[in-house]
């Protein structure tokens, strides 16, 4: 197989990046917002049963826990990746082997986070669903739903702000 040049590789990381989008970033977004703590944050506002509240409790215990092991491992890998990278001269040879483990220890972190997401589907009603996609189009500037934005996310007011500010009054 040939290089392929860097214009061919350019996906949703920004144009001329020569970057591909990770696999399943779309699915990542996704669950971002149904990452269980976030459900529970806004329980109120999706009218969360106490059954359902109960149901996904266990699950964000069980969450975290997997998660606190999996970042140990993975932090583990990345040392391991940066001290053979760091090597004079380096092996190239161990350098992929680390490299590999270290992205197979990311990506068993993002399948963890996308199954837990699976669950909440299975657990939240058609209409709560509902609720957590219109979050998701009011970070893209849409209509939102009473649902706190996700952590890190401008609100569409603060978007619209940046890209136009308010005028001064003065003319100019």
């Amino acid at each position: 197989m040939g290089m392929m040049g860097s214009g061919m590789m350019m996906g949703s990381m920004g144009e001329g990046s020569g970057m591909m989008a990770m696999p399943g970033h779309d699915v990542m977004q996704r669950a971002m917002l149904l990452a269980p703590g976030r459900i529970l944050e806004n329980g109120k506002a999706l009218e969360l049963t106490p059954d359902q509240v109960e149901q996904i409790e266990a699950l964000a215990e069980n969450d975290a826990d997997g998660r606190a092991a999996s970042m140990e491992l993975a932090m583990a890998a990345q040392q391991e990746l940066k001290d053979l990278f760091d090597a004079d001269p380096p092996d190239t040879a161990a350098v992929r082997a680390a490299a590999e483990k270290a992205m197979t220890m990311h990506a068993g972190m993002h399948a963890q986070r996308i199954a837990a997401a699976a669950a909440i589907r299975s657990i939240l009603s058609p209409a709560q669903l509902e609720q957590v996609k219109l979050v998701r189009g009011c970070a893209m500037g849409n209509k939102g739903s009473g649902m706190t934005m996700p952590r890190g996310e401008a609100t569409p007011k603060d978007a619209h702000q940046q890209h136009h500010p308010p005028d001064s009054g003065d003319g100019s």
